[in-house]
């Protein structure tokens, strides 16, 4: 009777081992794929994909001191292209336009770049800081299609989607910023 149950017992356990392996999990809690990096795993929160964006804010960054003067000659900003955008402390920017929240200047960065689309379509400025998102144009707020932020998430902490016309000129204005020196980026969002 001992060799039965025994006999019932194995067969049990492999059938239980054979359904795991079969159902497509893993033996004995062993990992699967490459473990995932931790400074964007957190980035998985977002309801957008974002990879494209994370992607290009992860390539080397062009040094651009964005214009403390919002009536002046600005920087130009290339769709496509990592920028580390240096903002000024926010009270001593000029707007021409005030951002469309209102911010507390105490403490937080500013500045403006100009910048075009190369072919009409949704676009999106992604952020590796904390900023409030203006575009213009015309002298003009556009509306927003989309945002989102995540604290937790470091190389993207926020994004704001817009429909973009080519051979428009606008105005990027970032303000209320949490840092002097930004990630910074534009691309078309497929």
């Amino acid at each position: 009777m001992k060799t039965k149950t025994y006999d019932l017992v194995l067969d049990f356990v492999s059938v239980i081992a054979a359904a795991g392996l079969l159902s497509g999990a893993s033996p004995l809690g062993a990992h699967e794929g490459p473990p995932r990096d931790p400074a964007t795993q957190a980035c998985e929160s977002y309801d957008l994909d974002v990879r494209g964006d994370i992607a290009l804010l992860a390539q080397d960054a062009r040094p651009l001191t964005f214009s403390a003067d919002g009536g002046a000659q600005l920087p130009a900003i290339e769709v496509g292209q990592h920028y580390a955008a240096k903002l000024h402390p926010q009270g001593e920017v000029k707007f021409d336009i005030e951002p469309s929240r209102v911010m507390l200047a105490d403490g937080a960065y500013a500045g403006h770049a100009r910048f075009s689309v190369p072919v009409s379509g949704h676009y999106r400025i992604a952020l590796s800081s904390e900023s409030w998102v203006d575009v213009l144009a015309g002298g003009d707020y556009l509306e927003t299609e989309a945002f989102a932020g995540r604290v937790e998430c470091k190389p993207l902490r926020k994004l704001v989607d817009y429909m973009l016309e080519a051979d428009e000129s606008y105005v990027l204005m970032l303000s209320g910023g949490s840092e002097d020196v930004m990630g910074t980026a534009i691309r078309l969002v497929e």
